[in-house]
C-alpha cells in the first residue's frame, strides 16, 4: 500500500490569488510550494536527499520520515537529510501513518511559514482551533484528529508548544464562558425583576405561590424557568463528570472543585444545592441497590453451600456410613478432602448444621424403634440373647407394617434392643 503522498493521481495543481502555483493533495489534505516527489519522478527530474525523504506526523503528532522511493519510514530523521550517509534506524516499509479520506476541493494554500513574531504563530494556531469548532473540554487527542492536516498546524514547530498554546486557548475559552455565565445570570434576574415590577396585581404582602399563578402565561417567566431548567441539567452533568463524587461527599468538598466551571457560575447557589443533593439521593439509591444485590448474592451462595451439605451428609447416612451415634471428628474423617464439606467449613457453621442433622437422625431413630417395638408386640416376639439379626430381621418383616424399614434402620434398632435384653 502506497502512501498517499506517493500517488501522483492523489496531486493537483492550483494557483493562489496572485498567481503563484502551489500542489495539493486531494486525499491528504497537504499542500506544498514545491512540486511533490511522486510528480518529479513521473516527469524523470533528478531528486534530492529533501525529494526523497519526506516529513509526516502521526495521528498522535509524532514525527517521522517517509521515503518516497523505497517506502521506508522511520523515527529518526535520515542522515543524508544533514549531509550523512543516509544510514537510519528504520520502522519498516510497512505503513504506519493515518488519513482520512475527504471531499475532492480546492485546499488552503501552503503555510510558507511567513509570520513575523512568534505571536502570530500562536494567533494563526489559536484561529485554527476556533475554526475546527474546539471547546474546553475537548482531550487533546480529540482536537489532534481535526487540526492536523491544517496548514496552520504548522504555524507552532513543536509538540510541546502546540499542546501549550491549546492550553491557553482551552483556558481563556473557559474563562469567556465564566463571563458569559455571570451576564446571563444578571440578565435573567433583570428581565425577572422587571417582570415582577410592570405587574400591578403584586403587593408586598402577595405570596410566592398567589405570584406564580398572577404571573403564569407571561413568556418571560417561561423563558426564565426554561433557561434554569437547562442550567441545572448541564450542571448536572458537571457533577456526573466530575470523579470522586459519592454519597457520602460534602458539598463543599465539591464546590470548591468545580467552582470556576461555567456551568456552575450559570445557577445560584440555592439552585446548585439542590441539584446537588439530588444526585446525591440517586447515588444513595444505586448504592443501596448494590449492596442489597451483594447482599442477596452471598445469601444465596451460602444457601447453596448449606445445600450441598445436607446433600453429603444425607449421602454419607445413606451409604450407612452416618447414623445418630457418628461423632463428629469421626464425620471430618470421612468427608475430608469433599468441596461440599471444605466449603461449608470455610462459612463456618458445619457443626452446627452436622449436629441439628444428627438429631433429625436420632428422632427418626426413635420412632422406627417405636415401630419395631409395636410389631413385636403384635407378634408377641421377643428378642432374646443369642438371637442373630437376620433371625431378626426376618421375623420382624413379616409384618407389612415395616415394608418401608431399611436394612442400616432395622439394624440400628437390633443392636439397640439387644444391648438392653
Amino acid at each position: 500500500m502506497s502512501h498517499p503522498s506517493d500517488v501522483p493521481e492523489n496531486w493537483k495543481e492550483y494557483s493562489d490569488p496572485t498567481g503563484k502555483v502551489y500542489y495539493a493533495n486531494l486525499i491528504t489534505r497537504e499542500t506544498l510550494w514545491s512540486k511533490p516527489t511522486c510528480l518529479l519522478l513521473k516527469d524523470g527530474i533528478p531528486l534530492s536527499p529533501k525529494d526523497v525523504w519526506k516529513e509526516f506526523l502521526n495521528s498522535d503528532g509524532k514525527i517521522y520520515y517517509h521515503n518516497t522511493l523505497t517506502g521506508e519510514s522511520t523515527w529518526s530523521r535520515p542522515t543524508v537529510l544533514d549531509g550523512g550517509d543516509g544510514s537510519t534506524a528504520t520502522m519498516g516499509s510497512g505503513p504506519f501513518y493515518s488519513y482520512t479520506i475527504k471531499p475532492a476541493s480546492i485546499p488552503d494554500i501552503p503555510d510558507d511559514s511567513n509570520y513575523a513574531s512568534k505571536k502570530e504563530r500562536v494567533q494563526a494556531f489559536h484561529q485554527l482551533l476556533e475554526d475546527v469548532g474546539v471547546t474546553f473540554d475537548m482531550p487533546w487527542a480529540e482536537v489532534l484528529k481535526r487540526i492536523i492536516n491544517d496548514h496552520r498546524y504548522k504555524a507552532l514547530k513543536t509538540l510541546g508548544e502546540r499542546k501549550a498554546a491549546f492550553n491557553e486557548f482551552c483556558e481563556k475559552k473557559k474563562k469567556e464562558q465564566r463571563e458569559l455565565a455571570i451576564i446571563m445570570k444578571r440578565k435573567a434576574r433583570d428581565q425577572f425583576m422587571e417582570m415582577l415590577e410592570q405587574c400591578t396585581q403584586l403587593t408586598t404582602k402577595t405570596s410566592w405561590s398567589e405570584a406564580k399563578s398572577i404571573l403564569i402565561g407571561d413568556p418571560r417567566l417561561d423563558a426564565i424557568r426554561s433557561k434554569r431548567k437547562e442550567a441545572m441539567t448541564q450542571f448536572r452533568m458537571l457533577l456526573e463528570e466530575t470523579k470522586g463524587i459519592t454519597p457520602a461527599t460534602q458539598w463543599r468538598k465539591i464546590s470548591d472543585m468545580i467552582d470556576r466551571d461555567p456551568r456552575y457560575l450559570a445557577l445560584e447557589k440555592m439552585d446548585r444545592l439542590i441539584v446537588f443533593e439530588d444526585y446525591v439521593k440517586e447515588l444513595e439509591a444505586i448504592e443501596e441497590e448494590r449492596r442489597m444485590r451483594e447482599k442477596e448474592a452471598k445469601r444465596q451462595a451460602e444457601r447453596r453451600v448449606r445445600d450441598e451439605f445436607r446433600d453429603l451428609m444425607r449421602d454419607t447416612h445413606t451409604r450407612g456410613l452416618l447414623d445418630h451415634t457418628t461423632q463428629w471428628h469421626d464425620f471430618t474423617l470421612l468427608v475430608e478432602g469433599n468441596p461440599a464439606f471444605a466449603a461449608m467449613l470455610k462459612q463456618g457453621t458445619a457443626k452446627e448444621l452436622y449436629d441439628d442433622y444428627k438429631e433429625e437422625l436420632q428422632t427418626l431413630f426413635t420412632e422406627q424403634c417405636s415401630q419395631v417395638q409395636q410389631v413385636m408386640t403384635e407378634l408377641q416376639y421377643v428378642l432374646e440373647l443369642g438371637v442373630t439379626f437376620p433371625k431378626f430381621d426376618q421375623t420382624i418383616r413379616s409384618s407389612p407394617k415395616l415394608e418401608g424399614l431399611s436394612k442400616q434402620a432395622a439394624r440400628l434398632v437390633y443392636d439397640h434392643l439387644y444391648g438392653i435384653a
